[in-house]
């Protein structure tokens, strides 16, 4: 497999991906979760085929501590955190059986602890038994979503949970890969993740009767545009080839106290646009595209910008993807990358440009810049991100 960042010194990645952390926990430190008395649950709705129909799948989360990844610096594209301070287990089951009680003929449903559900820091031991235990006391569920950083997968806690669950109902974990290729994912992603924990992962679920779907990110932060849907479609090949139930294409969002989001505001970084997700999708192999997802979309936190091109065509164009998804039909996709717009010339400008130094050398000199005025940048982070941290909760209908 070819990458686009072959050959990088390791002592060299390890290096960068110290100075990307500490630029990350200097943007959450200025970016504070909220305090634990505003614990809360929410829920919005992604667009997925259910038994050859279209549905929106509600995607709850209960207020836990959070991503304890995050709480170390964590991925630059992403604003998981929680709330600080103790969260008392039943509370926490509490926000589930909420949630549960708004989806009374709801299927097939996804979860989130805003973090990795088999992380004994995030959810206790009793907090996940508890909600899983409500979870299984709703006889219309049959699926169950959850998500999990690979290296928190044992056979034990996943046997455990299937047997919560029950025989009738599916376990699926969905487990955020990134980029198949080692620089991106750990310097440019900071993911802090082997190809080895990640495959030993997928081989626990499918040996223990649960289900893997791998999570795809379309133009990490340092990448050009067409970097990024090269990385993004051998990712997402790689993952059809261990059998991952779905793969989910994670387009990039840009939010508040991440590396994405002070590189946007530094005119340093564009979201992909809309013809490179129509790209990547309509690049893969077919048997990959029949497991394909795109979301980013929508979310339950605030977003300051979304993959788009120009206004004449975005709306519609994000309408036919969230019809793929909902649908498998990939014509859709033909018939929405075939559009004749304006933009389309620009987004050709866009794949064309080449850097004059190497992914490295740009990440380098990137973090040389952030670094130069980290606290001002953390400081404008800190009035512009204060009254919109979500604490109510949130439902997307």
């Amino acid at each position: 497999m070819t990458s686009i960042s072959d050959n990088l010194d390791s002592q060299s990645n390890t290096y960068l991906r110290t100075r990307v952390q500490q630029v990350m926990s200097r943007l959450r430190h200025a970016n504070p979760w909220p305090p634990a008395e505003l614990s809360a649950g929410g829920y919005f709705r992604v667009p997925i085929n259910i038994r050859g129909e279209p549905h929106a799948m509600p995607l709850g989360f209960v207020g836990s501590r959070g991503c304890s990844w995050a709480r170390a610096g964590g991925c630059t594209m992403c604003d998981y955190g929680g709330f600080l301070g103790e969260i008392p287990d039943a509370l926490l089951v509490q926000q589930t059986s909420g949630l549960l009680d708004q989806w009374p003929h709801e299927t097939e449903i996804n979860l989130s602890c805003l973090g990795s559900f088999f992380d004994d820091r995030e959810l206790s031991d009793n907090a996940r038994t508890g909600i899983l235990r409500e979870i299984a006391s709703r006889p219309q569920i049959e699926l169950l979503g959850v998500e999990s950083r690979a290296d928190d997968i044992t056979v034990k806690k996943i046997r455990e949970a299937r047997e919560l669950l029950g025989p009738r109902r599916c376990l699926e974990v969905g487990i955020g890969l990134e980029s198949v290729d080692e620089f991106v994912r750990n310097v440019c992603v900071n993911k802090g993740l082997s190809l080895d924990t990640f495959e030993q992962a997928i081989r626990i679920l499918h040996s223990n009767g649960a289900h893997a779907v791998g999570h795809v990110l379309l133009k990490p932060p340092f990448l050009t545009e067409s970097e990024a849907i090269a990385d993004a479609v051998a990712t997402i090949d790689y993952l059809n080839s261990l059998s991952v139930r779905r793969i989910v294409l994670m387009v990039t969002n840009v939010k508040q106290g991440t590396i994405v989001g002070k590189l946007y505001r530094l005119g340093c970084y564009r979201p992909p646009w809309l013809w490179s997700v129509l790209r990547v999708a309509l690049s893969v192999s077919p048997p990959a595209r029949d497991r394909l997802l795109i979301y980013g979309f929508r979310c339950g936190l605030p977003m300051e910008a979304i993959a788009s091109n120009c206004f004449r065509c975005s709306e519609h164009i994000t309408q036919e993807i969230e019809e793929f998804c909902g649908t498998g039909e990939s014509f859709r996709l033909r018939m929405a990358f075939a559009l004749d717009c304006p933009c389309k010339s620009a987004w050709c400008q866009a794949l064309a440009e080449r850097q004059p130094v190497t992914l490295r050398e740009r990440v380098t000199a990137t973090l040389d810049l952030m670094s130069g005025s980290i606290d001002d940048y953390a400081a404008s982070d800190r009035c512009a991100s204060a009254p919109s941290r979500q604490s109510e909760p949130i439902h997307g209908e």
